[in-house]
């Protein structure tokens, strides 16, 4: 008997000291433990769809009392429903013509085309002319001005395709036409304000180019050998995949016109606001898209920064579009009892691997 009373007094001792030393990462363990149970529970028997849990506010725990906390959520927005049934709408049925097919064929000649050396004339739109070249802007050479900038203030031995789509200088190509090997030529640039290198932006500029050498395009014969070629063993052939290809090409371009008039019409008959952490969010990667898009064409960071409102401004409409078209569907989704298997599942993220 006297061992057991020691024995349950060396354990009460112990547990008096494991609740002092490790108090606080008992309560901690508690807490992280009750607060996610609590929490599904109160959802549950509320009926609560939450979107994101935005603070929780917690009581002290005490021995032997209830542990109480309170949270404040972002909920799945509730709404009253269009009719989204029945809705009107004009389908185009896709013509493909003769005409149509012969601008294919002609894409497909551009594609495969060559470039030549060609003498004893002038160039012409769609040449490519070797050039010696060097720039000067507001008395200065723009090599001086903008050193960072590689190839925009001269260049020598370069070819550069006379094409106003695409030049590498806006206007450059035209002020080539004309021009004959060995002769040198001052050509007038104009730099749009949005120019990506920012010290030449919206200022004009005069360059002297040099003509050294020049090619002709020279288009492919639609022949037997090329039809063959491309797994084909006829025109007609050719051309029967053309229009097919074409036929699907305009069918899924109208079917995304008719689900962006759908779009139009449930976001134009539904009013409601959007969970703010969901917006918030979707906001963010807009932005992230947008200035990754700015990046690819050129546009610097200190462009960039200087439409920073204009960009948020955009990406927060886009956002809240978006967002609002995903509840809106979700909810036709739950009423037409739409569900989605793991072959669906399998089949999207195999669509997604093949872009």
């Amino acid at each position: 008997a006297q061992f057991q009373d020691d024995l349950k007094t060396l354990i009460g001792n112990l547990r008096e000291l494991v609740k002092k030393r490790f108090s606080k990462e008992i309560v901690q363990e508690v807490k992280e433990r009750l607060i996610p149970r609590g929490y599904q529970e109160a959802l549950k028997r509320e009926n609560i769809e939450a979107v994101a849990v935005l603070d929780v506010k917690e009581k002290a725990i005490e021995e032997g009392q209830a542990f109480n906390f309170s949270l404040t959520l972002d909920v799945f927005p509730d709404f009253p429903m269009p009719e989204y049934k029945g809705i009107a709408l004009e389908a185009k049925k896709p013509d493909i013509t003769d005409a149509d097919i012969d601008r294919t064929i002609d894409t497909i000649r551009d594609q495969n085309s060559k470039y030549e050396d060609v003498e004893g004339r002038p160039v012409q739109k769609g040449d490519m002319a070797k050039i010696d070249y060097e720039g000067v802007c507001e008395g200065q050479p723009i090599e001086q001005l903008a050193p960072a900038a590689k190839g925009l203030g001269s260049g020598t031995d370069f070819w550069m395709i006379n094409d106003p789509e695409q030049a590498f200088l806006p206007g450059f190509g035209d002020g080539l036409v004309g021009a004959s090997i060995g002769e040198k030529r001052e050509v007038a640039v104009e730099f749009p304000a949005d120019f990506a290198e920012a010290t030449v932006a919206g200022k004009k500029a005069t360059y002297t180019a040099t003509i050294k050498a020049m090619r002709a395009k020279k288009l492919i014969d639609i022949d037997e050998a090329f039809i063959k070629s491309m797994g084909f063993e006829s025109d007609a052939a050719l051309r029967d995949r053309i229009r097919e290809d074409l036929k699907q090409m305009r069918e899924s371009g109208e079917k995304r016109r008719l689900q962006n008039e759908i779009v139009k019409f449930l976001l134009e008959k539904t009013t409601f606001d959007v969970p703010d952490s969901v917006l918030q969010e979707e906001t963010r990667n807009e932005v992230y898209d947008m200035v990754q898009q700015s990046t690819h064409r050129g546009a610097s960071r200190e462009d960039i920064e200087g439409k920073k409102d204009e960009l948020i401004e955009a990406a927060t409409r886009s956002a809240a579009e978006k967002v609002k078209v995903r509840y809106i569907l979700r909810r036709v989704a739950r009423q037409e009892n739409i569900t989605i298997n793991e072959q669906d599942l399998a089949d999207r993220i195999q669509a997604l691997a093949g872009r």
